[in-house]
């Protein structure tokens, strides 16, 4: 199947760890041909195994994830404006945040990733205005030194407008901020890659996210070759919202020789 890959035109601006930067950036798509090799970093793109390879992760208190015999439904739900995230997992999180059944050797940064993943979403509601509903796909990155980076790629994300209409943030919106822990900064990078209908099965094939990586590493300033992925996770975040999102298929891997 033909893969994807989005090319971005935007001025890119480095983020003062004081103020997030919200914007929205163009998203050209691209596809290349299928004759691309690919070499997978997590593993059952399918969920035939459950959680044989699969972990759990609530930070957040995210509802557990449920397995569905070949796909999983997770679920969040915020009314107090806190973050609710349910997710599955592979790989080790930073800081010690928890590790997948699948915990695989950190990967050079510098690779060329892509993304193939299934699902539908169903928000249920949007509370109020500046709460959104999202279901995700989360890369993380650390340095070892202390930093970590993640880079949220929603794949749908609902607001509720001026109006009080829950309808998508909209393609290409960003929304880049870094915060301080205990072990160092966490740099957090988010863009919206799709909209989805309630209930509309969507499917994306080898999506290219080398324009997306480049972004984020390029806002924040830092060296790609210092930095390794370590962990993949995906689910439903709930921020003053209630949402199911179901997933059928993740895959996340690298360009052969990329």
């Amino acid at each position: 199947m033909a893969c994807i890959i989005l090319t971005v035109i935007l001025a890119l601006i480095a983020i003062n760890l004081e103020k997030p930067v919200m914007k929205y950036v163009t998203l050209r798509e691209e596809y290349i041909p299928e004759n691309v090799t690919l070499v997978l970093i997590t593993v059952d793109p399918l969920f035939r195994r459950g959680l044989e390879d699969w972990g759990i992760s609530t930070p957040g208190n995210g509802s557990k994830p449920i397995y569905l015999n070949g796909s999983w439904l997770t679920y969040s739900k915020d009314e107090a404006g806190g973050f609710a995230y349910s997710s599955i997992l592979q790989g080790c999180k930073p800081y010690f945040w928890g590790c997948g059944n699948h915990a695989f050797t950190p990967i050079p940064a510098s690779s060329k990733f892509y993304l193939t993943v299934s699902f539908m979403k169903e928000t249920v509601n949007v509370y109020r205005r500046g709460g959104f509903a999202g279901a995700l796909v989360d890369l993380w990155f650390e340095n070892f030194k202390g930093d970590a980076l993640v880079i949220d790629l929603y794949l749908t994300r609902d607001i509720k407008d001026e109006g009080d209409v829950i309808r998508s943030a909209g393609r290409g919106f960003v929304y880049a901020f870094a915060s301080r822990n205990r072990f160092g900064k966490t740099y957090h990078f988010n863009i919206v890659l799709t909209e989805a209908e309630n209930n509309e099965v969507v499917h994306i094939d080898r999506l290219s996210l080398e324009p997306i990586i480049e972004m984020a590493f390029k806002t924040f300033k830092l060296n790609r070759s210092d930095w390794w992925l370590v962990s993949v996770d995906a689910g439903a975040e709930a921020h003053y919202s209630e949402i199911y999102v179901y997933l059928y298929c993740l895959e996340v891997g690298m360009v052969a020789g990329g």
